[in-house]
Formats: structure tokens, sequence, C-alpha cells
């Protein structure tokens, strides 16, 4: 301000009232909010809340995740046990037919009171060796299941 009373001076003047109401209104509506703990509080509630739903979500993305790469695995381990169990069966079934055989060529060579005793009751060799090859599956089976 200046000692002259001129009209420019009080034009000066209002405008710098003017402008200080305004700065000041805008102070004490600054100083409003920060005291409206009210809203405050549900804004920070409301950020609080979108914050959590987003993590969940995501939590929910990762089980989802896990649980499909877990269920891969598991189908993965059941195929290779269901082959093994396959080939040792295979193998079990080799071994009792290479036996069957042994015993075959033992009753024929032998002549003995087996070969006519097994011609007697029609036992069919077939269907032993068959139920000793499902009892050595079924062993196999088991001591899979224990280990």
């Amino acid at each position: 301000m200046t000692a002259t009373n001129g009209a420019g001076d009080r034009e000066a003047l209002r405008a710098e009232i003017q402008q200080t109401r305004a700065e000041l209104g805008e102070t004490v509506e600054a100083l409003a909010a920060k005291m409206d703990v009210k809203s405050r509080v549900k804004g920070s509630a409301a950020q609080t809340r979108q914050r959590m739903q987003q993590q969940a979500g995501e939590a929910a993305h990762r089980v989802q995740q896990q649980a499909g790469e877990a269920a891969q695995r598991v189908q993965r381990q059941a195929g290779e046990a269901a082959q093994r169990v396959q080939r040792q069966a295979g193998q079990a079934a080799q071994r009792m037919q290479r036996q069957a055989g042994q015993a075959m060529a033992s009753v024929r060579g032998s002549g003995s009171g087996l070969g006519r005793t097994v011609r007697t009751y029609r036992v069919p060799l077939a269907a032993v060796g068959a139920g000793a090859v499902a009892a050595l599956v079924a062993v196999l089976v088991w001591r899979g299941r224990r280990r």
C-alpha cells in the first residue's frame, strides 16, 4: 500500500483483500477437511477395504494356480506308478510262464504219478498259473502301497 489516496490504489487494495479472502477461504476449507474425522475414517476404510479385496483376489489366484500344479504332479506320478505296476506284472507273468514251462517239462520227463494225477483230475495248469500270477500281482500292488 502506498500513502496516496488515488483510485488505482484503492482498486489494488480491494483486489488484494479479495485475494486474501479467497486464500483464507481455501485455508479454512482445508482445516475443516482435516477436522472432519468421520469422512477421513470413511476414506481410509474404503482404501483399506479395496486393498484387502485386491490381496484376497491375488491370494485366490495363487491358490488356484498351485492347486492346478499339484493336480498335474499327482496325475504324472499316478501314471508313472501305473507303468511300474504294469511292467512288474509283465515280468512276473513271464517268470511264472517260465517256471510253469519248467514244471511241465519236469512232469513230462519224469513220467511219475504226478502226470497221471494231473490227467486224472483234469486241473488245467493254465488256471493254476493264472491264480499264481494274480496272487503275485496282488502282492506287488500291496508292496507298492506300503512305500
